[in-house]
């Protein structure tokens, strides 16, 4: 194992995607205290009256709030396209996340108003996220595909230069929705690298079973 660059990359990533990270937290809690602050407020609700009607409406409809939008924020959709392992085991900011994720396990939806308790569950989806970032990172950089990978032939590294490239646009208010367009070169060399993996795994894997049969074959004589 390459620990040296395993750390590299594991430590770059890291430092991008916690500001990131820390910046929507503190976004939520100032949201979440707006909120409490307003039902705080609220302390004497307005009497409502309802209007008789001679008819009575029966139909119903359900609302599927999670097949209705799959928008993200620009720092939201780089650290999912520069981390799409981390991404899916975590279910992370994700708005109707499976039941098998980790927000699904803890948060189920995040339809529902914030509260305290859901802010926190969201904390600790978060900190899991950034373990799993920083182990993918290890694993990705320290056993390359390649024994001597250059830097024209490695997919780590183009990631790398994506999401960074993707979290300095999306700093800029003003062409905020630009960094799309390096976190989508970033997601097309994640399918680059997945390739080059399922390649090597047939290939090692037929190479097991030829040198069973060569084995085998004097046996057999």
């Amino acid at each position: 194992m390459q620990w040296r660059r395993g750390i590299a990359f594991a430590t770059v990533h890291l430092a991008v995607m916690l500001p990131i990270v820390v910046s929507l937290e503190i976004n939520e809690a100032a949201m979440l205290r707006q909120r409490q602050a307003q039902s705080d407020k609220a302390a004497n609700p307005i009497p409502t009256t309802s209007i008789p009607s001679s008819e009575t409406i029966n139909d119903t409809f359900t609302l599927d709030l999670c097949h209705m939008t799959d928008q993200y924020s620009p720092h939201e959709e780089m650290m999912l396209t520069a981390n799409p392992i981390a991404a899916v085991i975590t279910g992370w900011r994700n708005p109707c996340p499976p039941r098998w994720t980790v927000s699904g396990m803890l948060i189920s939806t995040l339809w529902t108003p914030p509260t305290p308790a859901s802010f926190a569950r969201q904390q600790i989806v978060d900190v899991i996220f950034l373990i799993l970032l920083v182990i993918q990172w290890l694993l990705m950089g320290g056993f390359p595909l390649r024994p001597h990978p250059g830097l024209l032939r490695d997919p780590a590294f183009f990631i790398t230069a994506f999401t960074i490239a993707a979290a300095a646009l999306s700093l800029i208010p003003q062409i905020g929705s630009v960094a799309t367009i390096p976190s989508l070169f970033a997601f097309i060399t994640w399918l680059w690298w997945l390739s080059l993996l399922a390649w090597k795994l047939l290939r090692s894997g037929w190479n097991g079973i030829a040198d069973r049969m060569r084995d085998a074959a004097p046996k057999l004589e």
